[in-house]
């Protein structure tokens, strides 16, 4: 039997619901048919419509009808796996007035490991952004240049082991090396061996804690300030 105070998968749904219940940005999940299927308290109190009211319905219902090609743009982007950039908008509530509002789209393979990273982060200011394969990953790096990567390493197509390799060729032309998390869930000492040998600094089995992923993701900034 497991005890439920401390299974790390446990704590982790916990951590993540509660910083989607309390923030105070709307957060809300949709499929690929623009479809609702999660609505957090604030993105009730911005849009006036009730989780219950929301769920089940298309997102459609709080675009205005000369913004509606946004939607049709935004999944035609995430098919062809492209990254959406962040940007301002507007969107109506209940009562039908339009509201101004800044759009931010995350997509991943995994949502569960995607919501926490990118929940975890960003509880702590950092700026995330996620890619759900190792061209798309590539390409975000290449022209954004983050401070910390973090790969699962069962990437679809082309694994994280042959994500970092790419990586680290590329950096060689720049004399540049990001520091790099490997997440997954193959845990053998082997696998770490072969993460290490990839070109990652840090091999981290999943489910991954917070605390941890905050304690590493912090170690490896604080060595990035040192050098």
């Amino acid at each position: 039997m497991t005890d439920r105070r401390t299974d790390p998968s446990t704590l982790t749904e916990q951590y993540v619901a509660a910083i989607v219940q309390n923030a105070e940005d709307a957060i809300i999940s949709k499929n690929l048919d623009s479809i609702v299927t999660s609505w957090n308290p604030a993105a009730e109190r911005i849009f006036g419509y009730t989780a219950k009211e929301m769920i089940g319905q298309s997102v459609m219902r709080i675009l205005p009808p000369d913004l509606a090609y946004e939607e049709v743009d935004i999944l035609e982007r995430i098919r062809r796996g492209e990254r959406v950039e962040h940007f301002e908008t507007r969107r109506l509530r209940k009562d039908g007035t339009a509201i101004d509002v800044s759009l931010t789209i995350v997509v991943d393979d995994d949502s569960d490991t995607c919501g926490m990273i990118r929940a975890v982060l960003k509880q702590c200011g950092c700026i995330v952004t996620a890619a759900t394969d190792a061209d798309t990953a590539l390409e975000t790096f290449l022209s954004w240049k983050p401070t910390i990567l973090i790969s699962d390493i069962g990437l679809p197509e082309v694994d994280g082991y042959e994500l970092m390799r790419r990586i680290r060729n590329e950096e060689r032309t720049r004399g540049t090396k990001t520091p790099a998390i490997a997440l997954t869930a193959f845990a053998r000492i082997e696998d770490r061996v072969k993460a290490l040998a990839a070109g990652y600094q840090m091999h981290v089995a999943k489910p991954v804690e917070p605390g941890e992923l905050l304690t590493i993701v912090a170690s490896l900034a604080g060595f990035m300030d040192r050098r």
